[in-house]
Formats: structure tokens, C-alpha cells, sequence
């Protein structure tokens, strides 16, 4: 059968386990890729009809794998949340002004959510208190999340719609904060708290606006490069409307979903129930918070400075806390993984690290399966033993280098040196033999897999500071680690991730190998166009 499409004219990059990693062309046939090597091999297969695409210089790539996202958080902040983060409003000054025109936007007794908030990005910005918000928002519930997602703060409106007062328990895995009198804050920790309160704004929302939304999120990943992505979040409704977005022709991006795990072990849908742009093959535990609330599990206390005293209101001496019980996360763990799920733990602090590896281990040795590829997630804070076992026990890695390109600069700030110069320990993982990919967490950062390869290639943050250069790695490994091993993360190695004949057509044609020039220029390498199953979905 002749070939549908041939690229030729470039550095055509396989990223292959089994065949040669550069090849001067590739022909797609039906959506897979038909054959990769010399011009004069791949060139047989061209017929009448094959449409040639000229690389003109630039180079040919695997469409990138976003192995840890949120495309639904993403479409929520275009369907109705007031997006503040520090990458769409950078001043404290705007993010309060945006707060200002949505309350006077927003009719009395409407739920306003906002989503961004940063104390660390947003210089000068302060945490704000209940009675701060109550003034903002006098006559409608007010509930701002952090740009991480792992707190928030709301006024008394919205506690009183959500049924939460001071003699409310604690949600499981998740905290609203009492001040010494016992009484609320108005800050709370962790999804189950945020969940309860912001449940209100959720059910309000417009289903035909979000689903419009989230095909603007899929447009704007497609247009990073990004082939396949997961959801590291899934809940409630967002199942139906992924399925719904899913089946439509013309979606450029497959997702495959972790639901947020249940205190009763439910799932929404079996393991690896779906269709090929949309499946579930995990759960997602979340066993501590971000470092940039204070919250992450970790046994060597925050840095006593003005960062972590005024902008993020932490106490001298301040750990963080775990959000499960040992025996309960070991014993949910162990259920899941029993019914063939595949587990992820986010897991920033190296307790949490700790905690995470023991379910692990408990899990396997109660439930044994070869090809598990259980994941840690983020893993700011973890130490060369903890990665040791990681590789005995076949765990993989998730890492976020991303934060060291944008809070790079604050990081020394907040932890000592030792800490802080091995954030996300790429360069460890390497040498302990571990398998890893890289992410973007978006919307916690945008969609960028080229800037995550620069970061973890250079570690350089935004100012231009070096912070721990034995942690570097190499672009081609980099480089795989957003491509065929966060493939293999997603049990998909089999389909994508590499440019192996009989693979999917998924691919990514950048205007340069970032392989091949100067590291601190790959992020701004142009993407030409993206390709899912051969069929163009971006660019060009």
C-alpha cells in the first residue's frame, strides 16, 4: 500500500530502543508509521497520492507525553473560574484587581472561584484571611486555590453555602485550619477540603461551556507538541465529559485518566476501561501538599527567612504534615493494586517518599505483578537510598524540573542548600538506573515540554541561577523522558513515544533537534505542527 504521507528533509529523531536513533525519512500509512530509514528505502513507498512533507532543515520528533496534568483544571479556568496565576497576571497588583472586577461583575449570591494564587510569585501579595474575604465579597461566596492547587481560602459565605463550620470534621486526607480558639481561618488543605467547599461553584457549572473549554485545553497541548497527556485528578462528572470530547472526531490529544482515590476504594471505571483516546488504567493518592504552601512532608524543616515567615505564613521549625495514616495508605494501596490498577502517589517531601515506598512494598509482596510500574510523583525532596528502592521494587518517577526554572529562585529561601541544590533529583535518578519521565502539572505550570527538557538539561531558573549542576542530564535523555519512558509511565510504549514502525503516526515537527543546540535555547525551539495518528491536529 502506497504511503498516505513521507517526511523527509530533517533530522528525523527516533528515540528508539530497537532501531537507529536518527533516519533520514518516515512514511505514515493508515495512521501508523509504515517505515523509517534512508531516503531511498522510504521513498518505495511512495505513490500518486503520498503527500511529501518537506522538514525544511527542521526535525521530526515523537509527539510529546504529558505523563502528570490536568486538562480539566486547565478548561474550569477558562469555564468560569478568575484565572490569577502568576503566568497570566505576574503582579500582585493585577491579581487583586481581577479579584475586584469579578466581584462587581458577579450578581449577589453568585459563587466566585478563583484559581492562580502564589504568595512566592505574587511578591507582596499576603495570604488572605476570612474576614479579608468577607469584605472583598460581602454579598457572594468567595473561594480563591492556589496556583498549586493544594490550598485555599474562602470567605464565610462559602463555608455557610457548604454546611462547614468549626465543629466540622476534617475531610479524609485533607484539613480546614483553626485558628487557637478553634475557630476557622478560612484556609484549608488538600482536595477534600477544597472539593467540599468549592462543590457548590461545580454543580452550577455550564456542562456545554466546560466541555467548549476543554477542546480549547486539548487545542492548546496539541499546540505544545503534546500527543497524549493524562488527567491526574479525574473525579464526579469529569469521566462522562472526557468520554463525550473523547468521541468526537477531530480531537487532537489521548487521555488517559487517574481518579483521585476514595476512602472507600471505589473506582469510577475497571482498570484499562475506555477506547484509545480515552481510558482509566489508574488511581491517583495525593500523601502530601506543595512545597510552596508549606505543606509537603519533609524531616528537615523549612528555612527560617522572611519568604517563609511573611509570604507563605509558616512557624520556625515547620515540617509539614502527611495527609494519610501509614496503615491506612498501605492498606488502600493494596486494595487498588489487588484489582489491577496501576497507583500513583504524589509525594513531594522524602517522608512522604518514605510512606509512598512501605504501601509500595506491602502491596507487592501481598499482591505480586511483574509489570505493575507503580509511580511516585513530583518528588521535590528524595534521597539516593529512597531512589535505591524505587529501582528494587520497579517504581517509576515522575519528575517536575520545571520548578527549578520558576522557583528556582526562591527554593534556597525555603530550604538549606543541600535540599534545595537537588530539587527533583533527575541526575540521581539517572545513575540509580531508574526510569523517569518529566511533567508539567498544568495548569500548576503551562504545557511546555520543551521548557522541561531545558530545565532538566540546565537547571537553571528564570534568573539565570544554577541550582545543583550534578542533577543535570543530557537532552537525549531528557528528551525521552517526555516521549517514549512517559509513555511507558502510561502503559502506551507499545503504541507511541517512539518513531518505530508499526507504531502510531504521533508525532512533532520542532523548527530544531534540541538534541542539537545550545541547551539554554531549546524551549524556544518553534513547533511546526503536531500529528496524531498522521492526521495534522496543529500548526502549520
Amino acid at each position: 500500500m502506497p504511503a498516505e504521507t513521507i517526511f523527509a528533509g530533517g533530522s528525523i529523531v527516533t528515540v528508539s530502543d530497537s532501531g537507529p536513533a536518527r533516519v533520514e525519512a518516515l512514511a505514515v500509512t493508515g495512521g501508523r508509521i509504515s517505515a523509517a530509514g534512508d531516503c531511498a528505502a522510504v521513498l518505495a513507498q511512495r505513490g500518486p497520492h503520498t503527500r511529501m512533507v518537506d522538514l525544511a532543515g527542521g526535525a521530526l520528533l515523537p509527539g510529546f507525553v504529558e505523563p502528570h496534568g490536568h486538562p480539566f483544571g486547565m478548561a474550569r479556568t477558562g469555564a468560569g473560574m478568575v484565572d490569577i496565576s502568576p503566568f497570566t497576571t505576574p503582579e500582585a497588583a493585577g491579581v487583586q484587581a481581577a479579584l475586584r472586577a469579578a466581584v462587581a461583575a458577579a450578581p449577589p449570591g453568585q459563587f466566585i472561584l478563583a484559581r492562580g494564587l502564589d504568595p512566592l510569585l505574587h511578591r507582596g501579595l499576603r495570604l488572605p484571611a476570612m474576614a479579608e474575604l468577607d469584605r472583598l465579597a460581602p454579598a457572594n461566596p468567595l473561594m480563591i486555590i492556589t496556583n498549586n492547587g493544594h490550598a485555599a481560602y474562602a470567605n464565610r459565605r462559602a463555608f455557610d453555602l457548604a454546611g462547614v463550620s468549626a465543629a466540622t470534621p476534617d475531610p479524609h486526607g485533607a484539613r480546614y485550619l483553626r485558628d487557637a480558639a478553634g475557630e476557622l481561618t478560612g484556609a484549608m488543605e488538600e482536595s477534600g477540603a477544597i472539593r467540599a467547599i468549592s462543590a457548590a461553584a461545580f454543580v452550577a457549572e455550564d456542562d456545554t461551556r466546560l466541555t467548549a473549554a476543554l477542546r480549547r485545553s486539548f487545542a492548546t497541548l496539541a499546540a505544545a507538541g503534546i500527543t497524549t497527556t493524562s488527567d491526574q485528578g479525574c473525579a464526579g462528572k469529569m469521566f462522562d465529559l472526557y468520554q463525550q470530547v473523547a468521541a468526537e472526531p477531530g480531537t487532537p490529544v489521548r487521555v488517559r485518566a487517574y481518579e483521585l482515590q476514595r476512602p472507600e476504594t471505589a473506582a469510577t471505571l475497571p482498570p484499562g476501561a475506555g477506547t484509545p483516546m480515552f481510558r482509566q488504567i489508574g488511581v491517583k493518592f495525593i500523601a502530601d501538599g506543595s512545597p510552596w504552601v508549606g505543606n509537603i512532608a519533609c524531616s528537615r524543616p523549612y528555612r527560617d527567612t522572611p519568604t517563609t515567615r511573611q509570604a507563605m505564613g509558616l512557624p520556625p521549625g515547620h515540617c509539614g504534615p502527611l495527609n494519610y495514616r501509614d496503615d491506612w495508605l498501605t492498606a488502600a494501596v493494596t486494595a487498588y493494586h489487588a484489582r489491577g490498577y496501576q497507583v500513583s502517589i504524589h509525594s513531594h517531601g522524602d517522608r512522604a517518599q518514605d510512606q509512598a515506598l512501605d504501601a509500595f512494598a506491602a502491596a507487592l509482596a501481598a499482591h505480586p505483578r511483574a509489570d505493575h510500574r507503580l509511580r511516585l510523583e513530583h518528588c521535590g525532596i528524595i534521597t539516593d537510598a529512597q531512589l535505591a528502592r524505587a529501582a528494587e521494587l520497579g517504581v517509576t518517577i515522575s519528575f517536575f524540573p520545571s520548578h527549578v526554572h520558576y522557583w528556582g529562585d526562591v527554593l534556597p529561601e525555603m530550604f538549606e542548600a543541600e535540599v534545595a541544590e537537588r530539587w527533583c533529583p533527575a541526575g540521581s535518578a539517572a545513575r540509580a538506573g531508574l526510569r523517569f519521565s518529566l511533567h508539567n502539572d498544568c495548569p500548576v505550570t503551562p504545557p511546555l515540554p520543551l521548557l522541561n527538557i531545558q530545565a532538566a538539561v540546565t537547571r537553571r531558573s528564570r534568573s539565570g541561577r544554577l541550582l545543583g549542576a550534578e542533577q543535570r542530564i543530557d537532552a537525549a535523555r531528557a528528551l525521552r523522558a517526555c516521549t517514549l519512558d512517559a509513555a511507558y509511565q502510561l502503559f502506551m510504549d507499545d503504541e507511541t513515544g517512539s518513531l518505530d514502525p508499526g507504531k502510531r503516526a504521533d508525532l512533532v515537527w520542532l523548527g530544531a533537534d534540541p538534541t542539537a543546540v545550545e541547551p539554554d535555547t531549546i524551549a524556544a525551539i518553534p513547533i511546526r505542527a503536531t500529528y496524531l495518528d498522521g492526521r495534522q491536529v496543529s500548526g502549520l
